[in-house]
């Protein structure tokens, strides 16, 4: 979520703007002094300075302001403004200036410049991920995790090792692994994804290694994911999830890279890049003897984390302007709703938000804008 940091001491002005923008967070910083470090430890992304309560020379705090960076733009506001200190003030970067009391006119710039802010953001994230465009999505954010995410996707593409994608349900990780091959020099050979939960060990191996003519009843010869991918990429959906013995074969397989159909003999050489993922810790399996070791350093050369929703709220109104503008029914949504959203821990993450917004969509019928009561979790 976004910051507004105000600047002042006015409390009444501070509630004002606490209950009048609903889809930001508004802090208070009353410090006489109006230490520098504190705003950078902020994340502020806009700045609302009272000129009532400043008692340092305005436009050298401006310039010092300046030096900071990081934030997107700079508010004054007081019960007047010497014409040539704004325009002086205007020139080294301010916004505009804001008479106080606030007024319904007043707060709607605040507000517009909140909403632009969202879709510059949003608009520049999708020229960042111009290169995903021919996948069925884009990763969306602007908080530290999602940036360290991208800085590795970036970093780990141009590699050839095994890449170890670790969060919980929901939050992307197809989606990452995909991104990863897209931008490797394999982006003109297969992508494969195998859901190992859940299958049998027989299932897995058929899958993973293909079978022969006549291995079991009505077997046809056929190709597994690894003839399938080869010199492209396999992810291997919920790794943590395989059988043991089925473990055993696939740390084989990875080592020697060759592989045998099932009911076969011939050993078949391949060149496959694996991406793995799991949303259970795999240190404890390990400790309780459900995961090998050495299995485990096979497919963690690399390791992404992907942080959960409710670690990164500041996404979720970028989430949501991205998902709304890219459905057919192109929904827009009010301010209670959007902090409805914000308000949620998201147990389900990414996942469990696009369903809830395509869920509030429906129930928003034919005006197509959600509102807070279209809002309905499971």
């Amino acid at each position: 979520m976004m910051n507004l940091v105000f600047i002042g001491n006015d409390k009444k002005c501070f509630n004002i703007l606490k209950m009048s923008i609903t889809n930001i967070k508004i802090l208070l910083l009353s410090s006489k002094r109006v230490p520098l470090y504190s705003l950078k430890k902020s994340n502020a992304d806009i700045i609302l300075i009272d000129l009532d309560f400043i008692e340092s020379d305005l436009l050298l705090f401006i310039s010092e302001l300046q030096a900071l960076k990081g934030f997107s733009a700079v508010y004054l506001t007081g019960k007047n403004c010497p014409i040539p200190i704004l325009v002086q003030a205007v020139k080294m970067g301010v916004t505009d200036f804001i008479p106080k009391p606030f007024n319904s006119e007043s707060l709607h710039k605040i507000e517009d410049t909140v909403n632009f802010i969202i879709k510059e953001r949003v608009k520049g994230i999708q020229n960042h991920i111009e290169p995903f465009s021919d996948i069925s999505g884009h990763i969306i954010g602007c908080s530290k995790g999602i940036q360290i995410v991208k800085e590795r996707i970036q970093l780990y593409a141009a590699a050839n090792a095994a890449v170890l994608l670790l969060g919980e349900s929901g939050v992307g990780k197809n989606l990452i692994a995909r991104c990863i091959h897209n931008l490797s020099n394999r982006k003109k050979y297969a992508y494969y994804t195998m859901h190992t939960a859940a299958l049998t060990q027989s299932i897995i191996e058929s899958e993973l290694y293909g079978t022969n003519e006549g291995a079991f009843t009505d077997a046809k010869s056929r190709p597994g994911y690894f003839e399938s991918a080869n010199n492209g990429t396999l992810f291997m959906d919920e790794i943590g999830e395989m059988p043991m013995e089925s473990q055993v074969k696939l740390l084989r397989i990875l080592e020697e890279k060759t592989i045998t159909r099932v009911g076969g003999f011939k050993q078949i050489p391949i060149d496959v890049r694996v991406i793995s993922a799991t949303n259970i810790h795999l240190i404890d399996a390990i400790k309780n003897r459900l995961f090998r070791e050495d299995l485990y350093y096979r497919i963690n050369t690399l390791s992404i984390s992907i942080p959960p929703l409710r670690e990164r709220m500041e996404d979720v109104p970028l989430l949501v302007e991205f998902f709304l503008n890219n459905n057919e029914l192109n929904y827009t949504i009010s301010k209670s709703g959007l902090e409805k959203l914000t308000q949620h821990s998201w147990p389900g993450n990414v996942r469990e938000l696009k369903s809830v917004l395509t869920r509030a969509g429906i129930h928003s019928g034919t005006k197509r804008k959600i509102n807070y009561n279209h809002i309905i979790f499971n």
